[in-house]
């Protein structure tokens, strides 16, 4: 692997993150918390798409306090569109 193939790589997940941030925040209703921490355990092509999972953690603005953490498991087309999520916010 080239190195311009290795930064393309890492701007996609990168991207990635950003996404599935977004979808949690937005499903969560977490929009006004900082997304501390999107870890992707599995990426998987699928027919006409991706199955992203992993596990994430949402932290108040101020003080750093653990609002949410959970797992995800989301679907995604290969324009990035929503096609399923499951979010499991842990108890």
């Amino acid at each position: 692997m080239t190195v311009n193939a290795g930064r393309n790589v890492s701007e996609y997940v990168a991207n990635l993150k950003k996404v599935i941030a977004r979808i949690i925040a937005e499903f969560r209703g977490l929009l006004f918390l900082v997304p501390s921490e999107v870890k992707i355990n599995s990426l998987k092509s699928i027919e006409g798409g991706y199955e992203v999972s992993g596990c994430y953690r949402y932290k108040a603005l101020l003080g750093g306090v653990v609002i949410e953490e959970g797992s995800f498991k989301i679907t995604l087309s290969r324009e990035f569109e929503v096609l399923s999520v499951e979010i499991t916010p842990k108890s």
